[in-house]
């Protein structure tokens, strides 16, 4: 989830910093350059402020925090109700954090790659402006696809060489690691406590409650895309209509002159 957070925040086929270098080209600092200022500086400045708005957000920064820490939460989770040895434990964390860091690495590539086409194609780019919620579902349909894809590729490529699961390697080779093994022991006894007290039937069900949390995530930021793009066209209107009420009133000074 973690390298899906930069995705996430890409609300149109713009980043913040472009935006403001590309609006440093436009400066108008007398009422008759404001009453000229094209479209695409309005559009530019609509978009910042939507930006600024959608970064401060309160929630925002807590969806951005929440999203951080799933991957280590459920790692940590999958160690703490692997049975076994200490061992095996840390082996279930580092093989969970793995595919996590798969996945990771999968989305990365993938947003570079959309950058890219983003910046090669401005047809792309501007469907993406005028259509951001459609856009992002589809990205991240995509980059998930092809992210679980990848870490089928890693599992499968790790036991076609090693002959084995990720978690049987690590758990043979912290085996050879006694001091690790204790001090892991230690950290997990107090989680060993609680998941102890918890029903079989309900332990089954630890996968669904982190895919329940980062679907909730999704709808989260699917709504954050939406505002963005209904703040931008709102602040669009607004510096329009006062651009018109600029003009207009430099017409009436002409005309009274």
């Amino acid at each position: 989830m973690t390298a899906l957070i930069p995705q996430i925040t890409t609300v149109t086929g713009q980043n913040p910093g472009l935006i403001k270098s590309k609006m440093e080209k436009f400066n108008p600092q007398s009422p008759l350059a404001l009453a000229n200022t094209p479209d695409e500086f309005l559009e530019l400045a609509a978009k910042q402020e939507a930006y600024q708005q959608f970064n401060n957000s309160p929630t925002r920064k807590i969806t951005n925090v929440v999203g951080t820490s799933i991957p280590f939460i459920d790692s940590f989770m999958a160690g703490a109700i692997t049975k076994g040895s200490a061992s095996s434990k840390l082996a279930g964390t580092v093989g969970r954090g793995s595919d996590w860091g798969v996945f990771a690495v999968a989305v990365w590539l993938y947003n570079k790659s959309l950058g890219k086409a983003y910046e090669t194609f401005p047809g792309m780019r501007k469907f993406k402006e005028n259509h951001p919620t459609i856009t992002f579902v589809g990205e991240l349909v995509t980059g998930v696809a092809l992210a679980r894809g990848a870490i089928n590729l890693y599992r499968k490529g790790f036991k076609k060489g090693l002959k084995t699961t990720p978690e049987q390697f690590f758990t043979n080779l912290f085996k050879k690691a006694p001091k690790v093994s204790e001090t892991v022991a230690a950290i997990y006894k107090p989680v060993e406590k609680i998941a102890s007290k918890i029903p079989e039937r309900i332990k089954k069900y630890a996968g669904a409650v982190i895919t329940l949390s980062l679907a909730g995530l999704i709808l989260k930021n699917i709504y954050d895309v939406r505002q963005t793009k209904k703040r931008t066209d709102k602040n669009l209107v607004e510096l329009k209509n006062q651009r018109y009420q600029i003009a207009l009133n430099l017409a009436n000074k002409s005309a009274q002159a």
